[in-house]
């Protein structure tokens, strides 16, 4: 599927059953796959699909491969659900949605799942589930490469702060996806946001010469 479909493209169960007649349960595949990182969109997750088709948008480990291990089926219980949701503040870890706000979902309001993975358990709403052990697996190895550049004294105020739930400030956040996109794109962003708060047209000749 990651080959003949490839990420971003559109498919239908039965075209896979036709182009792989030598398995059987489809879903449950695709269910086993997505456990492990990979999503698989439906209708309910992209408005441009038709009820039978499916988009492939992210191809996690294959079958086969070494970090493609069979996971057992550990139920997430009550209280382990609870627990994560409240230490997560009531917020999708994936996009930041809060439990009960309204989305773009089925349901029209966001709905909370607690995903187990092999670092441990992970909250997202409905929208981002198929894809949040894959992206969580991404972010804990970027955590990890974060870490090995910091100093002790620096390691020592990050545990403090991360057990004290003292995490980001807005202005940190802000740097922190700055430095995920192109510099200009950063520094335009934050031109229309201060020519907001100051009631200035972008386009005036006043804002246009402060710049």
């Amino acid at each position: 599927m990651a080959d003949e479909v490839g990420e971003g493209g559109i498919f239908t169960k039965q075209a896979l059953r036709s182009a792989l007649p030598q398995f059987e349960q489809v879903d449950r595949r695709m269910r086993d796959l997505r456990s492990h990182g990979w999503r698989i969109d439906t209708n309910r997750e992209d408005a441009q699909l038709s009820s039978s088709e499916l988009r492939l948008v992210y191809v996690g480990p294959r079958p086969g491969d070494p970090s493609f291990k069979s996971k057992p089926n550990i139920r997430v219980t009550s209280k382990e659900r609870i627990e994560a949701i409240s230490a997560a503040d009531f917020r999708c870890s994936q996009c930041g949605v809060q439990l009960g706000e309204r989305d773009e979902s089925e349901a029209g309001f966001a709905q909370l799942r607690v995903i187990r993975t092999g670092a441990g358990l992970i909250v997202a709403c409905g929208l981002c589930a198929n894809g949040a052990p894959g992206q969580a697996q991404a972010d804990f190895d970027l955590l990890r490469a974060y870490l090995s550049r910091l100093s002790t004294d620096e390691l020592s105020e990050f545990r403090a702060r991360v057990r004290a739930g003292d995490m980001l400030t807005p202005l940190e956040s802000a740097m922190a996806l700055a430095a995920r996109v192109p510099r200009e794109i950063a520094v335009k962003h934050a031109d229309e946001a201060l020519d907001e708060l100051l009631g200035q047209d972008p386009t005036s000749a006043e804002a246009r010469a402060r710049r």
